[in-house]
């Protein structure tokens, strides 16, 4: 509702993709190239109006062939569950797009559940989803996807999403406050 709300009063720019596109997308830029191929993508109102795909003529077998331009975000926030100081990360779990996206972006930062000494990471490279070169910032952060859920770490609070969605604009900032606190273990008048 409020993402909504400010596409239709021109705070944010909505671009309209689907899973598969935003994911084509992010693989162009993490390649480095300025599009992508998307299989499958052959009509729909879609190719009509968005301007970041276009049909053009495959070059080695002639058909036509839809692409994607690459989406190279300014910043990627990436939640893990273990990161050392220099930003080498291990995802637990589902990597989803999170790798992903850390090899698209202009600048990283990792925010994990823990910050482990440098040599449990050395003892494992290979568990390393994200190498520390691409990191500009690593943030320690316990519960830092809270209220959703971390893999082996928590559950999401799927009460406090939904007082969340049906929160008024004006009612967001304090509900982070108090959310922020109670998830640190603080409630009104000290520690709990």
């Amino acid at each position: 509702m409020h993402y909504r709300k400010a596409v239709e009063g021109g705070q944010v720019i909505g671009n309209e993709h689907a899973c598969y596109t935003v994911i084509c997308s992010l693989r162009a830029a993490a390649s480095g190239a300025p599009f992508m191929p998307v299989a499958g993508l052959k009509a729909g109102d879609l190719l009509q109006v968005a301007d970041y795909f276009r049909v053009i003529q495959d070059p080695f077998g002639g058909e036509p062939v839809t692409v994607v331009k690459a989406i190279i975000p300014d910043i990627a926030v990436v939640h893990v569950q273990e990161a050392d100081d220099l930003g080498n990360a291990v995802i637990h779990g589902p990597k989803f797009e999170d790798a992903l996206i850390s090899r698209a972006a202009s600048k990283v930062i990792v925010t994990a559940e823990k910050i482990v000494p440098r040599s449990k990471i050395r003892m494992r490279p290979d568990q390393v989803d994200i190498p520390g070169f691409l990191v500009n910032a690593v943030v320690h952060a316990p519960r830092g996807a809270a209220p959703c859920s971390v893999e082996k770490a928590y559950d999401a609070d799927t009460k406090a999403i939904e007082r969340f969605k049906k929160l008024k604009a004006e009612e967001i900032g304090i509900y982070l406050n108090e959310y922020e606190m109670k998830d640190r273990g603080f409630k009104a008048g000290g520690l709990r």
